[in-house]
């Protein structure tokens, strides 16, 4: 009876048919006080969301496993589901993650939860992705899982297991504290990974608030080839042609959330995801008034602050690298947030994957910072994630381009302005050291952000 009175009640308020003190008297009748109502709300939430993990469209599916997420404890109860839908090989990778995100937030048993992680990581006939969402699990839960080092270790020596688990093995003993190196990864074919380790850059860290910091990394001078070779890019691409490059200091990292809104006091970010994304929405004025902010809120270090010229922006992508990516020939979504599968649009199918490389994941939104490995620079999230903002104004090919560092400038402020990278909604051909865009320096998308320059930083040396 209390049961179909909650019903009742819930139907009543939804249409919003009934005189407003009828709802407080259901409430009576039913005996339930508003923590209660809520709590049997909740409930019946958890159950409905429960029968929709057994939908056969997986955009239902998703959503489903994501609002179970966000129910906490309350979704207890749907454990055994989630763990048919973890274990499920014929769903795709990106649902079994998603179901393996949300057992780590409601499950409270933690050594259930590690033995789990466990199991995940040690089937090599599992997808990667789910692989590595384990290994990350099990470093988020790492205070509490006995042997993580000597584990992670064992994963790493380990050169016989392919995909990117070894590569994630590595970047957790980082993060531990173990391994002093960066983990530099080339990848030739689905199941090829190099892995080079090389010692960490030269850095400078900027405080912008209390728990704020920004982090500069000294890219050293040197010679390269600008541009496409012939067969690889588009016609704005050419001709590849050679440029000298001064040393400077780059973002470590795109400009984040948090250092946005603590040097403007705001934060335009279409995916408020937390402070450590990096922010996007923002113009090419918008970033250059960034810029010019830092630049006076920072006076006492005698750093000026500005977007890279394009051609900075390639030489430290590419960090000593000739191919496509500074992952090598390809790339995959285990290295880099870009959209992994095929895309329709204007009547053209664009590949989500680039030659040898596979197809693979598309998030639909950005990634923490740093969350995938470096180049040899020590730089990350060059390739994927957010578009970024170069000084330069657009160009339809490399004749007459600089042969120094300097930004290609045009005489009307109108032109267009550079971008590089790709983002977490383009394919991967579109995220090449080498693939340029333009836009109008007003136009702002949940796509576009960008990293900065402190110049004049030689006394850092």
């Amino acid at each position: 009876m209390r049961g179909f009175l909650l019903a009742v009640r819930n139907c009543a308020e939804a249409e919003r048919h009934l005189p407003e003190q009828v709802l407080p008297c259901l409430n009576d009748f039913a005996a339930l006080d508003s923590a209660a109502l809520e709590q049997a709300r909740r409930r019946q939430r958890v159950n409905k969301l429960i029968d929709e993990l057994y939908d056969s469209e997986d955009k239902y599916l998703e959503q489903a496993i994501h609002n179970l997420h966000e129910e906490g404890h309350y979704a207890q109860r749907a454990i055994p589901d989630l763990l048919k839908v973890l274990h499920s090989p014929q769903r795709e990778p990106t649902l079994r993650t998603e179901a393996l995100t949300a057992l780590m937030q409601i499950q409270p048993d933690q050594a259930a939860l590690g033995q789990l992680l466990r199991e995940l990581l040690g089937n090599r006939g599992d997808a990667s992705e789910v692989r590595v969402a384990a290994l990350k699990g099990l470093l988020q839960i790492g205070d509490r899982v006995d042997g993580l080092v000597p584990l992670l270790q064992g994963y790493f020596d380990d050169v016989s297991d392919v995909g990117t688990v070894r590569v994630q093995a590595g970047e957790g003993l980082r993060k531990l504290g173990v391994l002093q190196q960066l983990l530099v990864v080339q990848v030739f074919d689905p199941y090829t990974h190099q892995i080079q380790l090389v010692e960490p850059p030269k850095t400078y860290t900027l405080k912008l608030s209390e728990d704020v910091e920004l982090t500069l990394v000294h890219i050293p001078g040197g010679k390269f080839l600008m541009g496409s070779p012939e067969g690889e890019g588009y016609s704005d691409e050419y001709p590849q042609h050679e440029v000298t490059i001064e040393e400077f200091w780059l973002g470590q990292f795109p400009i984040t959330q948090a250092q946005y809104e603590a040097v403007t006091g705001r934060n335009p970010a279409t995916f408020q995801l937390g402070g450590d994304h990096p922010v996007e929405t923002v113009s090419w004025r918008d970033a250059v008034a960034f810029c010019q902010r830092l630049t006076e809120l920072t006076e006492l270090t005698e750093l000026e602050f500005r977007l890279p010229s394009e051609a900075e922006w390639e030489y430290a992508c590419r960090a000593g690298t000739t191919t496509p990516f500074h992952t090598g020939p390809t790339i995959t979504t285990d290295l880099a947030n870009y959209r992994g599968t095929d895309w329709d649009y204007g009547g053209q199918t664009f590949s989500g994957s680039f030659g040898p490389g596979p197809k693979g994941i598309f998030r639909e939104q950005t990634t923490p910072v740093g969350q995938f490995p470096p180049n040899a620079f020590g730089l990350y999230d060059m390739h994927g994630n957010v578009w970024e903002w170069c000084a330069d104004h657009y160009h339809d090919n490399y004749e007459g381009a600089p042969t120094n560092s300097t930004p290609w400038l045009s005489s009307d402020e109108r032109s267009n302005r550079l971008l590089r990278g790709g983002a977490w909604n383009d394919p991967p051909q579109d995220c090449r050291s080498t693939y340029r865009r333009n836009l109008s320096p007003d136009y702002r998308y949940s796509d576009l952000g960008f990293r900065v320059v402190g110049s004049a930083a030689r006394a850092l040396l």
